[in-house]
């Protein structure tokens, strides 16, 4: 899996991403339609906190 899809998949903010991939965040988003990833929210919280904040508990 490609890291920008993993990125995207793992809720980064696009800021983030252009950070970790050194790649502006236009590049980002347009090579993201160009692969078809959707780079918006999902309905979770970034980073998947929430999860592993479930598992220490």
């Amino acid at each position: 899996m490609s890291k920008l899809k993993q990125l995207a998949k793992g809720n980064t903010p696009t800021g983030v991403m252009s950070i970790k991939l050194q790649r502006p965040v236009a590049a980002i988003r347009s090579k993201a339609q160009r692969e078809g990833i959707s780079l918006r929210p999902v309905n979770r919280s970034p980073y998947n906190r929430r999860s592993k904040a479930a598992k220490r508990a």
